[in-house]
């Protein structure tokens, strides 16, 4: 004899196609509106790094100091933005049908993330004197600065186009690819100017050390993208 209650209790506990989707939907756009709100966040602490870099240049030292001082309780808050995603993918990663290419994508921005906040520190510790020594040095780091504002706000531009399936996302996605080499390229270039050894070591680590993580954050988001549209 059938017990019909036991076939309508296992009946009611299968997903549907179509609300499995939803939930798929649903999870991979709370991760990629995670790490858009993280972007943002971290643009945030670029600029200020180049208002930092301003400062050094007008000797206002301690300016400088209280700037950095801001952008590392901003990191703070935006690693714990951070880990909050981790959370999340760990706890929805059953359902993404690209889950190690979202899991590159986070900690391809978390490593940006991470060689950012190791700039901030190098900055604080670094003596006045090794940073007053030489206005065009710091003008070069300025620019590189500003190159990395421009990539991240290209990320941002394309998870905004990508989230709300604009087909500016492609247009985006190329400018990211570009800006990626110039700063490659621009580490490159730097290595050969006479700049490159004024500048404190740590500090010209950190630069290659982003240089490579734009390169690791374009890829990821490039085999994201790939991968969804096939």
């Amino acid at each position: 004899m059938f017990n019909f209650h036991g076939v309508g209790s296992l009946a009611s506990d299968v997903i549907e196609p179509r609300e499995l989707q939803i939930k798929i939907s649903l999870a991979e756009e709370n991760i990629l509106e995670g790490i858009r709100n993280s972007v943002t966040k971290s643009i945030e602490i670029v600029e200020e790094v180049d208002r930092v870099l301003g400062d050094l240049i007008t000797l206002r030292f301690e300016s400088a100091k209280n700037r950095i001082l801001k952008s590392l309780a901003m990191y703070a808050s935006c690693r714990e933005a951070v880990k909050a995603i981790h959370l999340h993918f760990a706890q929805t990663s059953a359902v993404l049908l690209h889950n190690l290419h979202y899991l590159n994508l986070l900690n391809a921005f978390n490593q940006m993330l991470q060689n950012i906040h190791k700039m901030l520190l190098h900055l604080l510790s670094i003596g006045k004197r090794e940073l007053s020594s030489n206005e065009k040095t710091l003008l070069s780091v300025q620019k590189f600065v500003a190159l990395l504002n421009m990539y991240m706000k290209t990320v941002e531009g394309f998870l905004n186009a990508y989230l709300s399936r604009s087909q500016k996302s492609e247009e985006l996605l190329s400018q990211m690819s570009r800006i990626a080499i110039d700063l490659e390229d621009y580490i490159n270039d730097f290595a050969s100017d006479d700049a490159y050894s004024m500048l404190p070591v740590l500090i010209v680590l950190d630069m290659e050390a982003l240089a490579h993580s734009v390169t690791n954050l374009y890829e990821a988001i490039l085999c994201l993208y790939q991968a969804k549209k096939s």
